[in-house]
């Protein structure tokens, strides 16, 4: 009898049907390890692949994730009798967002009070202060514009020019020239901020928090190179005897037209190259030798340790949680606590007390629009931590 009224609230919730008794009584499903079965079936059944791309529906949704993982972290948070299991905690997020794919923004009601109101603003204002930069060959630094409505000419000489085409995407133009000079750009991603390059060649590079991509304005010569320190995302263009090469500190990457993703950040232990689609080489640098290469195919992941240990090539287990960020989102997999926080500081304006962080693992989602006030009351409420946010500084009490 109950399994007939879960398929009639849920058919009535993915309606926008629901009353707020009904709401209710449908999340309370969700706290019955009876139902979980049950449920995971109706969200398969109802998901749409379509309506995940739909740009309308994904705005929704990351405007509304907040709401209904905190509606049902509530529940996470009672006596022990009343607990989800913990492998029911680690699919919720995902049943959270797949629950969003027919409901109204309306169904969801989150006050907070005056002080974390006022401490979300400050957030959101201190992570909107410094913009991208491009860094010219002639000496110009140029500020992407965060209000930019359409096209802007941020530069241009008698090669080329480059156009913000939106506030986080710009694009070289070839002004039809054939010169030999090659002119380095810089682009200084900082935190909170991805900006996508479509080069002059038409191959596109996303890139992300805290990275720094240089690129030539032209590619004059048989090789066309660029070189990251941080996070990107690649979508090669081919062209006919002009191979494609991304350098890193420990990586030079050569590309036979593919997409691709390479994370090189300094603080972290391990570099990776993750592909999706066509082929690479990745060239393994150590003391500024190259060590040895290994060719990747579809869905082959290099991860390069920084200690001097074996190089491992293997399977990608989770492509959501490589290319998460490419879609406004944080995801792990069994990650590492401490993995996740340094995702955290590239984004917020916050520091960490690592000595206090404890050795935990995380699953779940996180989409990129929370503040950090939200993410740390999701992770307190959902995790059972106490994390304190102290002049933007992380702190883990005990």
């Amino acid at each position: 009898m109950r399994e007939q009224e879960l398929n009639q609230l849920f058919a009535k919730y993915l309606r926008k049907e629901c009353d707020e008794q009904e709401l209710e009584l449908l999340f309370t499903y969700f706290d019955d390890v009876d139902y979980e079965d049950s449920l995971k079936n109706l969200i398969e059944e109802n998901w749409s692949e379509e309506l995940s791309d739909n740009l309308d529906f994904q705005l929704k949704m990351r405007h509304a994730f907040l709401k209904t993982d905190l509606h049902l972290a509530q529940y996470v948070g009672r006596d022990s009798s009343k607990r989800f299991s913990r492998g029911f905690i680690r699919w919720m997020p995902y049943a959270a967002a797949c629950l969003l794919l027919a409901v109204s923004l309306s169904y969801y009601v989150f006050i907070l009070n005056s002080d974390t109101t006022k401490e979300t603003v400050n957030e959101m204002v201190s992570t909107l202060t410094v913009q991208p930069k491009l860094k010219f060959a002639n000496g110009h630094v140029i500020d992407l514009d965060t209000l930019s409505n359409g096209r802007k000419l941020l530069f241009e000489n008698s090669r080329a020019r480059v156009v913000q085409i939106s506030v986080d995407k710009i694009q070289v133009y070839n002004n039809n020239s054939q010169s030999d000079i090659m002119e380095w750009v810089q682009l200084d991603v900082p935190k909170g901020k991805h900006v996508q390059v479509i080069l002059a060649d038409g191959s596109s590079a996303l890139v992300n928090s805290m990275s720094e991509f240089k690129f030539p304005l032209l590619f004059n010569t048989d090789k066309r190179q660029t070189e990251l320190v941080g996070e990107g995302y690649f979508e090669v263009a081919h062209v006919n005897n002009k191979a494609f090469y991304v350098k890193t500190p420990d990586q030079l990457i050569q590309v036979f037209g593919t997409k691709f993703n390479v994370r090189n950040y300094g603080d972290e232990d391990v570099s990776s190259t993750a592909l999706f689609e066509g082929k690479v080489s990745v060239k393994v640098i150590r003391d500024n030798q190259i060590e040895a290469e290994r060719f990747l195919k579809p869905g082959d992941q290099l991860d390069i340790p920084k200690d001097q240990k074996e190089i491992n090539q293997k399977t990608i287990t989770d492509h959501a949680e490589i290319l998460g960020w490419t879609k406004g989102k944080f995801v792990y997999n069994n990650t590492p606590l401490k993995v996740m926080l340094k995702d955290l500081t590239r984004w917020y304006n916050v520091e960490v007390d690592w000595e206090t962080v404890p050795n935990l693992r995380f699953q779940g989602t996180i989409p990129q629009d929370y503040t950090i006030v939200q993410v740390l009351d999701l992770l307190n409420e959902v995790g059972n931590l106490h994390i304190k946010l102290i002049n933007n500084q992380l702190t883990f009490k005990k």
